[in-house]
């Protein structure tokens, strides 16, 4: 009876996974990275799209994975977006930096998004970024029915992110927050070069020798403050890839990442 029951349990199983298989789209052959399974883009559209996520894909190794479907099978847009990154290992083995964008279209039910990234973007693409991306780049254009536009507004961020180029934290609030503190910084220095300046010519005399000395000293400092960090990587320009796609790399997947509908 015990070996029947375990032999039961094994086929369940084994019949479960051939299910939830069957419910995920197979990667493609040969492999790319924008995979409309609904036909919602033109084949310009998926063209570009194509090049542009390949031309990321040379230039920083990350690589993000378009899926577009007209019906989830049932399961939740968010999971059904990890399985996918996780079967088609979409990303570096190693490194685990695959994303993928998963749009179920707006037929009898509504339109959902969902955004699922490997571990390694999970630091930077954190599940609060994701859902920022959706609500504010991708969602309010799929309500207009822009949806090739949606889509590149909501890549373009991706990118922008994953490559280290822009964060929303730095942008807004913590922007403010970072030039307050800057100038209080400015001011202190200034002050405090000041006093050490009034101290020093009171040692000696008020001696011309060293008349404008640390006056100098004084502004080397200040605009080395204002000048530090300032130095930026150059932009993804989205060019032309000088290659078709080479195949996903064995990623994985921890589950991160947000949704949202229309």
């Amino acid at each position: 009876m015990k070996h029947l029951l375990r032999g039961s349990l094994l086929t369940m199983t084994f019949w479960l996974a051939l299910c939830v298989q069957a419910q995920i789209p197979q990667r493609p052959v040969p492999p790319r990275l924008v995979n409309d399974f609904a036909g919602l883009l033109t084949p310009a559209e998926s063209y570009y799209l194509e090049r542009s996520l390949v031309a990321f894909d040379d230039s920083t190794s990350n690589q993000i994975c378009l899926v577009i479907v007209n019906d989830l099978q049932g399961m939740d847009v968010l999971d059904l977006a990890f399985k996918i990154g996780e079967q088609w290992q979409v990303g570096q083995k190693g490194f685990d930096n695959g994303l993928v964008l998963l749009i179920k279209t707006k037929t009898d039910t509504r339109g959902e998004v969902a955004i699922a990234t490997g571990y390694g973007l999970e630091a930077v693409l954190t599940d609060a970024v994701c859902k920022r991306i959706i609500e504010e780049e991708i969602l309010p254009l799929f309500r207009q029915d822009r949806y090739f536009e949606g889509i590149q507004a909501g890549l373009d961020r991706i990118k922008l992110i994953a490559s280290g180029e822009y964060s929303y934290s730095s942008s807004e609030g913590d922007g403010v927050a970072g030039f307050v503190f800057f100038v209080v910084f400015i001011v202190f220095m200034i002050v405090f070069l000041a006093l050490v300046s009034k101290k020093y010519k009171g040692k000696n005399g008020g001696s011309s020798g060293n008349k404008g000395g640390l006056s100098d000293l004084s502004k080397a400092i200040i605009l080395s403050s204002m000048l530090g960090g300032r130095n930026r990587g150059s932009s993804w320009g989205g060019g032309s890839s000088s290659g078709g796609f080479g195949g996903f790399g064995g990623g994985r997947f921890g589950g991160g990442g947000a949704k949202g509908g229309w």
